[in-house]
């Protein structure tokens, strides 16, 4: 029986993993998958690293990484073997897996690195360096607000002595209960805007990897990701709050970060990528740090504000 991916597993249950086979597509399938192909190369997929037993990729947004309850949808793994080259060493062609595969998963609307398996103890290496937190990932994010400005307002989040924010605070997981979840923030640049008050570009380094963990974290200190239309809510709430403490004290505010947040920018894409990690190689043992160049629209986005500081 196949089970979907939506399916909580239950004490006794006995699991059988079967790792997709490279089978023979059809004349029709084979046209979509390269037309697939074809969309995501033109939309920033490429290779960043590659060798016998692993590749790193850079995934575009709006793609599943692996195969979600829909299978009719093609998905990153979907398009690997087309941009990768199988093992061709003696050792590593013998452990080849059918398929290269994702080790790990980034949002469908995020997009930056990815790490793949090519091969079987790359796979079961790095997924262990994954369970024990030793792989170190960054990303970035444009949010609304200053998160600075949350630290004297909000118990979530705590200024460290190196200057970095540290973020505690614990989400719910679906059959897991609510579980610990810590991520560090620096803050690249802040700057006014005219719509949003201000715009802070954020370095966030998840200490723990939880579903939508880095989303929830900068919504709940009330500064959310600019085209977060799923957790915008969240961060007006946690604004709403801030301020009615400071009311309650009779102290006077004029944070930023306690104003109404304007309404969410939709359409222009969630402004969070996935850029970088530093892991151990699975076979060498050589430390690898690999990183992702910023994307466009992130950069468009600032240097717009800049502009708009400078003109007035």
């Amino acid at each position: 029986e196949r089970v979907e991916g939506c399916r909580i597993v239950q004490k006794d249950d006995v699991l059988t993993l079967q790792t997709e086979s490279a089978t023979k597509l059809s004349d029709e399938d084979l046209e979509k998958r390269m037309n697939f192909v074809r969309h995501m190369l033109s939309s920033g997929l490429s290779v960043l690293y590659e060798d016998d037993h692993l590749a790193a990729v850079f995934k575009p947004a709006g793609v599943h990484t692996k195969k979600n309850t829909n299978f009719a949808y093609l998905s990153l793994e979907d398009s690997l073997p087309a941009i990768l080259t199988p093992p061709s060493g003696d050792d590593a062609s013998k452990e080849a897996l059918p398929l290269p595969l994702a080790v790990h998963r980034l949002d469908v609307r995020v997009c930056g690195l990815v790490l793949v398996a090519k091969t079987r103890s790359a796979l079961q290496n790095l997924g262990m360096q994954f369970e024990k937190r030793r792989v170190k990932k960054r990303y970035e994010a444009i949010v609304i607000g200053n998160p600075s400005e949350a630290v004297k307002l909000n118990d979530d989040i705590v200024l460290q002595e190196d200057g970095t924010l540290l973020v505690d605070s614990p989400i719910a997981m679906d059959g897991r209960g609510t579980l610990p979840a810590r991520t560090t923030m620096s803050i690249l640049e802040s700057m006014p805007h005219t719509h949003w008050g201000t715009l802070s570009h954020l370095e966030l380094r998840p200490e723990t990897g939880r579903t939508h963990q880095l989303r929830l974290h900068t919504a709940r200190i009330g500064a959310p990701m600019v085209g977060d239309d799923l957790y915008w809510d969240s961060g007006a709430k946690a604004r709403t709050k801030m301020a009615a403490d400071i009311s309650e004290t009779g102290d006077s505010c004029d944070l930023g970060i306690i104003k109404l947040l304007p309404p969410v920018r939709r359409g222009g894409g969630l402004y969070l990528q996935s850029r970088g990690a530093t892991f151990q190689h699975p076979i060498t043992g050589e430390i690898m740090d690999i990183e992702v160049p910023l994307i466009d629209r992130f950069g468009r986005l600032l240097q717009k504000a800049r502009l708009a500081l400078d003109y007035e």
